[in-house]
């Protein structure tokens, strides 16, 4: 795990522990029984939820650019593609880091950095002078060049594919369901780091207590989020996927099966740069499938859809 993510977990431990000190200082009754852990992990699982839904919400605000024009329209036909009513989806531009295309309740991040057919929008060349300008100098060069790498390979109809795709985690309301699971599993974990800490506290006291209770539910937050990416997060790029095959022609398909291809040795290349984290199964570490595994299914899902046509 590199330092970063390290540090991260442990900044989220603490904040996570210090309420619950306060809440058995305040009300010590509940920590004598079960059910007012229970509801002191509820209380942190609510309260993690609250967090994370109110900022992604204000991300998708902060937002400045939408797409406009000529490039607005050729947008809005991949959207009624996919039998969606453009009014009930955002299209705005941001700079991904990569990320190709991001999801956020009904907004749709596309990345014009990346993105090849966006040249003939102001809204687009916008953030292109703010990646040229303020962003691309601070950047390492490694990152610079991996970027270049995707915008070479990321083809028109391979990007057509990847806007369907996040319309597909409109649709499927997955940011919805991800901030539900990420509260669930606060619940889980905190409960872990509790439980934990009242065992130790007779007989390691106070101090020990409260390390041992960090650890644990720092350690189980962790496992739990990493296993929530396998078998939450695959799946519903999966479904994604799926969702975007539907609405796609077998050349887009193909494409999007060809972009995977090819990008899987930046991947690789990529995640020799995280150490010890990179060794971790793409589907454990961000949730999406083994490149190899997706263009194997894509082209799968194009040669059936090609024969049924």
């Amino acid at each position: 795990m590199n330092t970063t993510l390290l540090l991260h977990h442990v900044i989220g431990a603490i904040n996570l522990t210090l309420p619950i000190i306060i809440a058995f200082y305040v009300f010590p009754s509940l920590k004598k029984n079960v059910l007012g852990q229970i509801a002191c992990a509820c209380l942190i699982g609510s309260l993690i939820f609250y967090i994370q839904y109110t900022s992604t919400k204000n991300k998708e605000k902060s937002l400045l650019y939408t797409a406009s024009g000529e490039c607005k329209k050729n947008l809005d036909e991949h959207i009624r593609a996919c039998n969606i009513d453009p009014k009930n989806v955002n299209i705005k531009y941001a700079y991904t880091a990569g990320q190709l295309g991001l999801s956020m309740f009904n907004t749709i991040v596309v990345d014009p950095t990346l993105c090849s057919n966006l040249q003939d929008d102001p809204e687009a060349a916008k953030v292109q002078s703010i990646y040229d300008n303020a962003i691309a100098p601070q950047l390492p060069e490694q990152d610079k060049a991996r970027l270049s790498q995707i915008k070479e390979i990321f083809s028109p109809q391979a990007q057509s594919f990847i806007l369907k795709h996040e319309l597909g985690h409109t649709h499927n309301n997955y940011s919805h369901k991800k901030l539900i699971i990420g509260g669930v599993l606060t619940v889980a974990a905190t409960f872990a780091g509790i439980s934990s800490g009242l065992f130790a506290l007779p007989t390691l006291g106070t101090i020990a207590a409260i390390g041992i209770g960090m650890f644990v539910g720092g350690s189980a937050d962790v496992v739990l989020g990493y296993s929530s990416n396998f078998l939450f997060t695959a799946q519903e790029e999966k479904y994604a996927d799926i969702f975007a095959a539907q609405h796609s022609s077998p050349e887009e398909i193909h494409a999007a099966a060809d972009f995977f291809e090819q990008h899987q040795t930046i991947v690789k290349d990529y995640k020799k740069s995280m150490g010890l984290l990179g060794k971790l199964p793409s589907t454990v570490l961000t949730g999406h499938p083994e490149n190899e595994v997706r263009v194997a299914y894509l082209r799968t899902l194009a040669t059936e859809k090609t024969r049924t046509a």
